[in-house]
């Protein structure tokens, strides 16, 4: 039986792909990829491609959670976490 599997969208292998939302784009990655290249907010776990994160304080954060801790505001309504 010949299955084909869709290509990762980092290395562009096609073994064992698994489909997961990265910066809210649903894509098909390697688990080597995966594990090695993507990286996860430390507050919300949103999946990211690299450069696209921020730090503060040692964490690694997406947009939307660095904005939240950074605002002066009181209220968190700007953060869904």
């Amino acid at each position: 039986m010949n299955e084909s599997y869709p290509l990762c969208a980092y290395c562009e292998d096609a073994t064992a792909t698994i489909f997961t939302t990265v910066n809210d784009q649903s894509v098909a990655l390697c688990l080597d990829c995966r594990h090695d290249h993507i990286v996860a907010c430390d507050r919300c776990e949103k999946l990211m491609w690299p450069g696209l994160h921020r730090k503060r304080l040692g964490q690694t954060l997406c947009d939307a959670c660095y904005l939240d801790l950074e605002s002066p505001r009181n209220d968190r309504e700007s953060c869904p976490f």
